[in-house]
Protein backbone atom coordinates (compact mmCIF):
# COMPACT_ATOMS: atom_id res chain seq x y z
CA UNK A 1 0.00 0.00 0.00
CA UNK A 2 1.62 3.78 -0.72
CA UNK A 3 1.31 6.43 1.62
CA UNK A 4 -0.99 8.22 -0.69
CA UNK A 5 -3.66 5.12 0.25
CA UNK A 6 -2.43 5.24 3.23
CA UNK A 7 -3.65 8.65 3.80
CA UNK A 8 -6.76 8.31 2.08
CA UNK A 9 -7.99 5.06 3.92
CA UNK A 10 -7.12 7.51 7.21
CA UNK A 11 -8.97 10.26 6.03
CA UNK A 12 -11.77 7.49 5.57
CA UNK A 13 -11.31 6.39 9.01
CA UNK A 14 -11.78 9.75 10.19
CA UNK A 15 -14.50 10.96 8.66
CA UNK A 16 -16.32 7.59 9.60
CA UNK A 17 -15.11 8.46 13.53
CA UNK A 18 -16.66 11.75 12.92
CA UNK A 19 -19.78 10.71 11.45
CA UNK A 20 -19.98 8.44 14.51
CA UNK A 21 -19.24 10.54 17.16
CA UNK A 22 -21.66 13.20 15.70
CA UNK A 23 -24.62 10.77 15.67
CA UNK A 24 -23.54 9.99 19.39
CA UNK A 25 -24.23 13.54 20.64
CA UNK A 26 -27.48 13.98 18.52
CA UNK A 27 -28.25 10.78 20.31
CA UNK A 28 -27.37 12.06 23.64
CA UNK A 29 -29.22 15.22 23.13
CA UNK A 30 -32.13 13.49 22.10
CA UNK A 31 -32.39 11.35 25.36
CA UNK A 32 -31.33 14.17 27.32
CA UNK A 33 -34.80 16.25 25.82
CA UNK A 34 -37.02 13.38 26.63
CA UNK A 35 -36.23 13.05 29.87
CA UNK A 36 -36.84 16.42 30.74
CA UNK A 37 -39.98 16.52 29.07
CA UNK A 38 -40.95 13.31 31.00
CA UNK A 39 -39.34 14.72 34.54
CA UNK A 40 -41.74 18.02 33.45
CA UNK A 41 -44.82 15.32 33.53
CA UNK A 42 -44.03 13.47 36.36
CA UNK A 43 -45.07 16.38 39.00
CA UNK A 44 -48.51 16.49 36.40
CA UNK A 45 -48.90 12.55 37.02
CA UNK A 46 -48.58 13.56 40.75
CA UNK A 47 -50.89 15.91 41.13
CA UNK A 48 -53.88 13.62 38.97
CA UNK A 49 -52.89 10.81 41.56
CA UNK A 50 -53.57 12.79 44.76
CA UNK A 51 -56.67 14.39 42.67
CA UNK A 52 -57.61 10.52 42.77
CA UNK A 53 -57.33 10.26 46.14
CA UNK A 54 -58.94 13.42 47.17
CA UNK A 55 -61.80 11.54 44.71
CA UNK A 56 -61.87 8.30 46.67
CA UNK A 57 -62.63 9.66 50.17
CA UNK A 58 -66.42 9.32 50.55
CA UNK A 59 -66.45 12.16 52.56
CA UNK A 60 -65.79 14.78 50.05
CA UNK A 61 -67.66 12.73 47.01
CA UNK A 62 -70.85 11.25 48.99
CA UNK A 63 -72.39 14.74 49.19
CA UNK A 64 -70.10 17.28 47.39
CA UNK A 65 -70.37 20.73 48.95
CA UNK A 66 -70.08 24.22 47.26
CA UNK A 67 -66.89 24.48 48.82
CA UNK A 68 -65.33 20.78 48.58
CA UNK A 69 -66.76 21.01 44.72
CA UNK A 70 -64.79 24.97 44.51
CA UNK A 71 -61.91 23.09 45.63
CA UNK A 72 -61.90 20.39 42.76
CA UNK A 73 -61.89 22.39 40.56
CA UNK A 74 -59.19 24.48 41.71
CA UNK A 75 -57.27 21.44 41.80
CA UNK A 76 -58.52 20.82 38.13
CA UNK A 77 -56.98 24.52 37.55
CA UNK A 78 -53.67 24.20 38.99
CA UNK A 79 -53.23 20.66 37.34
CA UNK A 80 -54.18 21.77 34.40
CA UNK A 81 -51.73 25.14 34.40
CA UNK A 82 -48.71 22.55 35.49
CA UNK A 83 -49.81 20.72 32.40
CA UNK A 84 -49.79 24.01 29.59
CA UNK A 85 -46.23 24.67 31.69
CA UNK A 86 -44.60 21.74 30.24
CA UNK A 87 -45.90 21.85 27.05
CA UNK A 88 -44.99 26.02 26.82
CA UNK A 89 -41.35 24.21 27.76
CA UNK A 90 -41.54 22.12 24.47
CA UNK A 91 -42.84 25.23 22.35
CA UNK A 92 -46.59 23.56 22.43
CA UNK A 93 -49.04 26.30 23.35
CA UNK A 94 -52.96 26.08 22.38
CA UNK A 95 -54.50 28.40 19.71
CA UNK A 96 -56.45 31.05 20.03
CA UNK A 97 -59.71 30.19 17.56
CA UNK A 98 -63.04 31.76 19.36
CA UNK A 99 -63.86 34.65 17.47
CA UNK A 100 -61.01 34.26 14.36
CA UNK A 101 -61.86 33.61 10.76
CA UNK A 102 -62.10 29.87 10.14
CA UNK A 103 -58.51 28.93 8.23
CA UNK A 104 -58.65 25.31 7.11
CA UNK A 105 -54.98 24.73 8.03
CA UNK A 106 -55.82 25.57 11.95
CA UNK A 107 -59.41 24.25 12.06
CA UNK A 108 -61.77 21.28 11.56
CA UNK A 109 -65.27 22.72 11.28
CA UNK A 110 -67.56 20.11 13.01
CA UNK A 111 -70.60 21.76 12.26
CA UNK A 112 -72.38 25.47 11.29
CA UNK A 113 -74.47 27.11 13.50
CA UNK A 114 -76.66 30.39 11.84
CA UNK A 115 -75.11 33.48 14.22
CA UNK A 116 -77.11 36.65 12.27
CA UNK A 117 -74.92 39.06 14.55
CA UNK A 118 -71.73 37.58 13.76
CA UNK A 119 -69.82 37.57 9.93
CA UNK A 120 -69.73 34.49 8.01
CA UNK A 121 -66.89 31.62 8.92
CA UNK A 122 -66.14 32.83 12.44
CA UNK A 123 -65.05 30.48 14.68
CA UNK A 124 -67.90 30.63 17.41
CA UNK A 125 -66.78 27.45 19.29
CA UNK A 126 -64.09 25.12 20.51
CA UNK A 127 -65.05 21.23 21.26
CA UNK A 128 -61.51 20.54 20.76
CA UNK A 129 -58.16 23.02 21.16
CA UNK A 130 -55.76 23.42 18.75
CA UNK A 131 -52.31 23.61 19.93
CA UNK A 132 -49.29 24.74 18.00
CA UNK A 133 -45.94 23.55 18.08
CA UNK A 134 -43.24 25.57 16.99
CA UNK A 135 -45.73 28.20 15.39
CA UNK A 136 -47.00 24.87 13.34
CA UNK A 137 -50.39 22.99 13.71
CA UNK A 138 -49.94 20.19 15.85
CA UNK A 139 -53.32 19.46 16.01
CA UNK A 140 -56.40 21.45 14.31
CA UNK A 141 -58.70 22.66 16.74
CA UNK A 142 -62.18 21.04 15.92
CA UNK A 143 -65.02 24.27 15.93
CA UNK A 144 -68.24 25.53 15.10
CA UNK A 145 -68.15 28.00 12.79
CA UNK A 146 -70.96 30.62 12.43
CA UNK A 147 -72.76 31.68 8.94
CA UNK A 148 -75.38 34.63 9.13
CA UNK A 149 -78.45 32.88 7.74
CA UNK A 150 -78.78 29.28 6.01
CA UNK A 151 -81.03 28.86 3.25
CA UNK A 152 -82.64 25.24 2.33
CA UNK A 153 -80.14 23.07 0.28
CA UNK A 154 -77.14 25.47 0.84
CA UNK A 155 -74.28 23.50 1.57
CA UNK A 156 -73.59 23.58 5.54
CA UNK A 157 -69.92 23.39 5.64
CA UNK A 158 -67.57 26.08 5.29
Amino acid sequence: MTSEEETDELAGALAHYKAAEQLREKDLEHRLDRERLLGGLLPVSDALFELEQYLADPARTSAPTTAALSDLRHRIDVIHRMLLRVLKNEAVEPMTSVGTAFDVSRHFSIGVEVAPSAPDDIVLRETQRGFLWNDRVLRQAKVIVGQSDTRPGEKQQP
